[in-house]
């Protein structure tokens, strides 16, 4: 990193001020030297043998809907092996170069759910900022060539400033402000459902408790782990650490300076109240969607739920009744906090309700 900086600096003078410069450089040199958050990369397994090099003109999409993925870097390990957050930031900071930061956030967001890697938010600024700085390194030494057209280089002038100030944003408060939105209430409410809405509307990742508890256990999302209400997968100890490593993964998105969306049923004031101070300790707003169905729909719910057989969560009949019991009523928090949504009306109309909450 160091080495790309002193090489670097003579020509990004031309397009950043020495403050704006020494800025982007001193976050970067700072961030690397965190190495804590780097090593528990490794630890975790996620450097990879990778392509190098993703940017959208590498990435295709054929009329079957499949992706081809041209152009990796073979030539070279150095470049290759990596973070595999190093090549998904590349791919999110090329769409937001092009415009695209909502579906920059978006592709992150889905990268991170289906590859249960939530903790590429502790190192994707610093990567996203890194790609940026290398292609405007590229950018500036194809507008110094003097072999090159004059309109070549002028574009490529163009391209190398936009590149190092968007390196530079990443140190930068975000687009989307960061805030910490729970949605929960009772089993087969349509709690998942409305989380995947938020997420869309605020381009945030959403952390799920049944996901996050299967994976933990050290199972597939859709694996089935039923047991006695309360018991096994679903004991008091093993819910406290579900919980626990919501609060750990939803603290890694919101220091990234991102908004999180938690998908869990928040059955007691005790965990709404977590909720609400982890916000708290970041500075940044708290609401919860309470999720709401008659009875009979929900029941309606768990039925169709037993037939198909696969499902995130293992909620099913015969536990309605013992979590009706146990499910302490939402009414310690103020109405800006709190919106009740019914969500056995039309997908439609649950959707224009959660667009007038959330959409700016």
């Amino acid at each position: 990193m160091q080495e790309n900086f002193q090489q670097t600096r003579s020509s990004i003078g031309d397009y950043l001020s020495p403050e704006q410069a020494r800025e982007v450089e001193v976050w970067q040199l700072d961030t690397l030297g965190d190495e804590s958050r780097f090593t528990a990369r490794i630890d975790a397994g996620r450097v990879r043998d990778g392509h190098g090099d993703l940017r959208l003109e590498h990435v295709y999409f054929g009329a079957d809907e499949s992706i081809t993925i041209i152009d990796c870097i073979e030539f070279s390990d150095r470049f290759r092996y990596a973070d595999v957050c190093a090549d998904i930031a590349f791919l999110s900071m090329d769409l937001a170069w092009h415009g695209r930061v909502d579906l920059s956030e978006r592709f992150l967001a889905r990268y991170a759910r289906e590859s249960n890697d939530y903790d590429l938010y502790s190192v994707v600024n610093f990567y996203e900022s890194y790609r940026a700085f290398v292609r405007g390194k590229v950018a500036s030494l194809l507008a110094a060539d003097t072999e090159a057209s004059t309109e070549a280089r002028e574009r490529a002038r163009g391209e190398a400033r936009r590149y190092f100030i968007l390196a530079l944003a990443y140190e930068r408060p975000p687009l989307v402000p960061p805030r910490v939105v729970v949605v929960g209430g009772m089993i087969a409410t349509g709690k998942s459902c409305a989380a995947e809405t938020i997420g869309e509307l605020l381009a945030a990742p959403v952390l799920s408790s049944d996901r996050t508890r299967k994976r933990l256990m050290g199972r597939k999302p859709t694996d089935s782990m039923q047991s006695e209400a309360w018991s096994g997968a679903y004991s008091a100890q093993a819910t406290e650490a579900v919980y626990g490593e919501l609060w750990r993964l939803a603290d890694i998105v919101l220091s990234s300076g991102r908004p999180v969306v938690i998908d869990a049923s928040f059955r007691t004031a005790a965990l709404r109240d977590a909720a609400r101070r982890l916000a708290d300790r970041h500075g940044v707003p708290f609401s919860l969607v309470e999720c709401r169905a008659p009875r009979e729909v929900i029941w309606e719910r768990l039925s169709a739920r037993e037939s198909l057989g696969t499902h995130d969560s293992d909620a099913r009949t015969d536990l309605l009744d013992e979590f009706e019991k146990h499910f302490e009523p939402i009414d310690e928090l103020p109405p800006a906090q709190h919106l009740r949504l019914d969500t056995s009306r039309s997908r439609d109309e649950t959707r224009r309700r959660l667009e007038k909450a959330f959409e700016s």
